[in-house]
Order: C-alpha cells, then sequence, then structure tokens
C-alpha cells in the first residue's frame, strides 16, 4: 500500500509482498486483482483479501500471520520475517496457539519443514518447501540438473550490510555448503546457512583472496601480504606463509592440505597449509601468458582448474593435473574467469562483458573436457562459488567491470558523462588545462593507461607493454606522462611524451608517485627491503629519501 501511494519503502513492504505471494499459494486466487494497473493499486489501497477463499483447514497460526503479513498500515503489519518463520514452524509441528510478539534480528533463512507422514486436509503441503527471502546480496541455489531429473531447488537471498563483491573479494561458500565467508566493510565475516546472525574473523581488516579446507572448518584468506588461517568458527588467525609475490587475487585450499595462490602477475605458487616458503606449481609460459586467476581444486584434490590471463586476453580456462594443462574453454574477445565444478557434472564459471553473467556446461571431470553446449545460468550473476554438495553460491551484480567517467559537483550532484563506459576504468587523472584525463583500463587485455578528450570523449592509447599499468599522473604542464608500471612484485615509475612521440623511460623503483609542479619532486611509495612499503621524496635522477 505504501508503495502504491509512493511512499518510502522498508522491509515491511517486503513483509506485505510475502502475504500475498503465501496467500495465494494457500488459497489459489489473487490477493488483489482489478481490469487494470491502477484498478488493481486501488484494490491494494481500498480492499481486504478474500479471506473467505483460504481453505477451511489451513492452521490458525498461519491465519494469523497472513493478517498480520497484509496489514495496510505499516505500523500494524508484522515487523520482522523473523516471526513468520515462528509460526510457519508452530504450524508444522500443530500448534494452535497465536503469534507471538517475538521477532529475529538480520531476518532470513530457508524454512526447510519436512511435512508430517500423515496430512490430512488440515495439513496441507504448503509447508514442505517454502522459502522466506531475506538478508545478503549473494546466496542462490544451483539451479543445474541432469537432463530428465528432478532435483529440488531452493533458492534465496541474503543482504549483509556493506557487503563488497569484487575481483579478489569475491564471496565463497564451504565445501560442506554449510558456511559462506564474504567482505563487508573491508572484513571477513563467515555465516552459517543454518544461523541468522553472522561472526566477524579476527584481525581480518584488508582481508581479500578468500578459500576455505575442504571440511570447512578453516578459513584462509590474504591481508597484509601475509597467507592466514583460522577457525570458521572463530579465533586468532595463523600465519601460513609470508607473501613477496605482490597483490594476490585468489587462493584454493585442496584436500591435500595444500593451499595454491595466484598473483595479479606471475606463476601460480602453492604452500602447505600447515605452513611454509610457497613455490612455484605451475609455470607460466614465457612471452605468452602473464599470470593466472580464480583457482578451483577438484573435490577429489585430482586437479586445479583456473583462468589463463594470455597476452591476447584472459579469455582461457584451463585444468592442471598430474604436471600437464590442458585448455577447457576459450572464448577469445572475452574474459573469463571463477572455474567451478558442481558433482552432478557441470563446469560453471563467470563470463564478463559480452554476455556476461554466470555461465555452466556439462563436464566430464575424469577426461577433463566439456561434453555439452555451454548455457547462460544468470545474466545478473557474478564471482559463481560451487559447494561439493552442489550448491551455487553467487553475487547479484557486479560481475562487469565497466565503468562510466562522470563529472560530479562539489555538492556530489551528477553533472554529467565523458566518454563511453569502458571495461576497468580506473584513476582517472584531469590534465592541468582540464581538457583531457588519464585513465587505467582492462578491455580484457594487460591493463594499461588511455588518454581521453573529455569534450570529444575520444581515447589513445598511451602505453603498449606486456604487463599492467595502474595509476598515472602529468608531468611538465601536460607534455608529458608518468605511469606505474608492474611487472608481478616489482613495481615501477616510467614517463613519456603526451603524445607518443618517444619511447618510455624508466624513472625509478617507486611508484604512486605524486609530482609537485609536474617535474621537480615527487613523493611516492618504495618497497624498501627492511620495512616493506614507505613513503619517500626525491627529485629525478636522485636517490629517494625516506620519509
Amino acid at each position: 500500500p505504501e508503495q502504491a501511494k509512493g511512499k518510502v519503502v522498508d522491509r515491511r513492504t517486503d513483509i506485505f509482498s510475502f502475504g500475498v505471494v503465501l496467500f495465494e499459494m494457500l488459497s489459489r486466487t489473487k490477493t488483489f486483482e482489478g481490469d487494470s494497473i491502477s484498478d488493481t493499486l486501488a484494490s491494494v489501497l481500498k480492499l481486504d483479501p478474500p479471506w473467505e477463499s483460504l481453505p477451511s483447514g489451513t492452521p490458525q497460526p498461519v491465519v494469523e500471520l497472513l493478517h498480520r503479513c497484509l496489514e495496510k498500515d505499516p505500523r500494524q503489519r508484522l515487523q520482522s520475517i523473523g516471526e513468520a518463520r515462528i509460526a510457519l514452524t508452530a504450524a508444522t509441528r500443530g500448534a494452535t496457539a497465536s503469534m507471538t510478539g517475538a521477532t529475529m534480528t538480520a531476518a532470513g533463512m530457508v524454512a526447510g519443514a519436512a511435512a508430517p507422514a500423515k496430512a490430512g486436509p488440515g495439513r496441507m503441503a504448503w509447508f514442505a518447501s517454502l522459502v522466506v527471502v531475506a538478508v545478503l546480496a549473494g546466496a542462490a541455489a544451483w539451479l543445474l540438473k541432469p537432463a530428465g531429473v528432478p532435483v529440488p531447488t531452493r533458492r534465496y537471498t541474503i543482504h549483509p550490510k556493506d557487503f563488497q563483491a569484487s575481483y579478489g573479494r569475491q564471496p565463497s561458500i564451504s565445501p560442506d555448503g554449510k558456511r559462506i565467508a564474504y567482505i563487508a566493510g573491508g572484513e571477513l565475516w563467515v555465516r552459517d546457512l543454518d544461523k541468522l546472525e553472522p561472526h566477524l574473523m579476527q584481525a581480518s581488516t584488508g582481508a581479500h583472496a578468500v578459500s576455505w579446507s575442504q571440511d570447512g572448518s578453516e578459513v584462509a584468506w590474504v591481508a597484509d601480504d601475509k597467507l592466514q588461517r583460522a577457525a570458521a568458527a572463530g579465533g586468532p588467525p595463523t600465519v601460513v606463509a609470508e607473501l613477496d609475490t605482490g597483490r594476490v587475487d585468489a587462493t584454493a585450499w585442496s584436500p591435500d592440505g595444500r593451499i595454491y595462490i595466484t598473483p595479479a602477475q606471475g606463476p601460480m605458487y602453492s604452500v602447505p597449509s600447515q605452513g611454509g616458503d610457497p613455490k612455484v606449481a605451475i609455470p607460466l609460459h614465457e612471452g605468452v601468458e602473464t599470470d593466472f586467476h580464480t583457482p578451483f581444486v577438484l573435490p577429489d584434490g585430482s586437479a586445479v582448474l583456473y583462468a589463463v590471463h594470455r597476452k591476447e586476453g584472459a579469455d582461457t580456462l584451463e585444468a592442471w593435473r598430474n604436471g600437464e594443462r590442458k585448455i577447457l574453454l576459450r572464448i577469445e574477445g572475452n574474459r573469463i574467469e571463477n572455474p567451478g565444478y558442481d558433482p552432478r557434472g557441470y563446469l560453471v564459471w563467470l563470463r564478463r562483458e559480452s554476455n556476461a553473467g554466470v555461465w555452466a556446461a556439462p563436464f566430464d571431470a575424469g577426461r577433463l573436457e566439456l561434453t555439452g553446449e555451454p548455457f547462460l545460468v544468470d545474466p545478473a550473476g557474478s564471482y559463481p562459488s560451487v559447494a561439493a554438495d552442489r550448491t551455487l553460491l553467487y553475487s547479484v551484480g557486479g560481475g562487469s567491470s565497466m565503468r562510466q567517467l562522470v563529472w560530479v559537483s562539489r555538492q556530489g550532484e551528477l553533472m554529467g558523462t565523458v566518454g563511453q563506459p569502458r571495461e576497468g576504468t580506473m584513476f582517472p587523472e584531469l590534465s592541468p588545462d582540464g581538457s583531457l584525463v588519464l585513465v587505467s583500463e582492462d578491455p580484457s587485455e594487460n591493463r594499461d593507461i588511455w588518454i581521453v578528450d573529455v569534450e570529444r570523449g575520444t581515447r589513445t592509447r598511451a602505453t603498449f607493454s606486456d604487463f599492467s599499468e595502474w595509476s598515472a599522473t602529468w608531468l611538465d604542464g601536460g607534455n608529458r606522462i608518468a605511469f606505474e608500471h608492474s611487472t608481478g612484485a616489482v613495481r615501477q615509475t616510467w614517463s613519456r611524451a603526451a603524445d607518443g612521440t618517444d619511447e618510455p623511460v624508466k624513472m625509478g623503483d617507486f611508484y604512486l608517485p605524486s609530482f609537485r609542479d609536474g617535474v621537480e619532486l615527487a613523493i611516492a611509495t618504495v618497497r624498501m627491503e627492511e620495512t616493506e612499503d614507505d613513503l619517500v621524496i626525491f627529485r629525478p635522477e636522485e636517490d629517494p629519501i625516506e620519509l
């Protein structure tokens, strides 16, 4: 009703919708209807549901639940969906007591109550597979099933506060399908799916590259250049390894107790989960590839699935078994990653750019071969994570990293756009005269620096190396540019003429520079041997002075 009036909506609006759906499931009639949309909205505002349509044997707690859910005044309506679960549980147990005033915080779970063995007319099968929808952007039941074999599907969505789903910070489901780990507010949280509240993992600020032990009892993550592990139930983390590989995008924990690590640049490493020094597990094809992405270990530990970033783009999924690599899928001109395996025989992955979303295809894990045509699972899905119990977790939205440059006023108002949305646009830097903007982009190749004309929206590529160029800045009044150049763990600053008339020149082993007057003095970050990252001040051609 409040939505029909154009007023503010909140969770109580969803509770009203829940009541509508449940009423129609039980009565097999429309809760509100009219000859037109306007008539239907009017009936929502003015009329009561046709209560006489409910079967005579509907349990009393359910009838009272419906009345509370369908109150037109949200102040009088059921205030928490957790109360609905109490009523439904009471109904399945044959209780006749009316609704209590208890509430359940955080809200939302699957009510998987089974029907009694003897269900008479007053015990309808409506409660056999009822789903209460509530809290996290991200969990969904597995949608795939072998042809001709019916598989019951439970799908529900959770909306955690400050939930983050981005590359390197993907949500992950435990192999047993009982827990999920996700990043929210820059920290790692674990949610048992049979509980209402998540819990915060200790000392997890900056956590990323999350993975699970095979029994789901422990979770691993990377923070502060350290691979750490901790009991999923909570407790202080233990350092598994110090990492000097540069930024890590993902990890995967195998049944044999090894953790695979994929840095943003370079080969794939592995380290014993009990601790040790990372060793190269899968080397690169030099001159052909730059790095690997998002490893996944098959449940039996027989092979590692992963994405390959070739010079032509991150367009390939591979498997590694007994020291040999095998291509599973290649989609040239696109970006594919996040492979996973459903034990019913499906390979699942994330596809970006054209036809983006969560995809799957029939897959023979023994032969490491696709056995059927790929199909789209959810176009709005991203970052899939598959459990051995066949549950699929993925976030909704965020699968594409297309970003639009925009003008925003100091008051936060959108004033206009610059050019077209591009893949992975980051770190915009306006030229001194405001006519051009430097950006770092990742158009399914290596990340490069581009120069965008603010007025016309046209783009000119400024770097062409086989590695990644990140942030950039203007020098010499806009005549030159300086940019960060990354080759695995090595990060440097190079410069060149803005019009591309010369070759890039190395300025030094520092990164993220900020230049005074665009030429003379800079403050930058340097990886010092003793203290790791430090701020330094320097003049070109001189050694940096540590701040």
